[in-house]
């Protein structure tokens, strides 16, 4: 995933953070993720004070993305 795409989120994760979350949206967007998981594993990653970041178009985008 290119983090030059992504900048809002890719700046408020650490390398290790956005490896992670990365190959979440992989994951899910290649059925290997159920979306109710997918979603479980993203709040605990982004926390309380950065989920804001994954609004909905964000979101959207990531998962349309053939970069992934």
């Amino acid at each position: 995933m290119n983090r030059s795409r992504l900048p809002q989120a890719s700046s408020s994760l650490t390398e290790a953070e956005f490896g992670e979350y990365a190959e979440l949206l992989h994951r899910s967007k290649y059925g290997e993720l159920p979306l109710q998981e997918l979603l479980h594993k993203l709040d605990e990653l982004f926390g309380p004070y950065r989920k804001y970041l994954l609004t909905s178009k964000f979101f959207t985008l990531l998962l349309l993305s053939d970069d992934l």
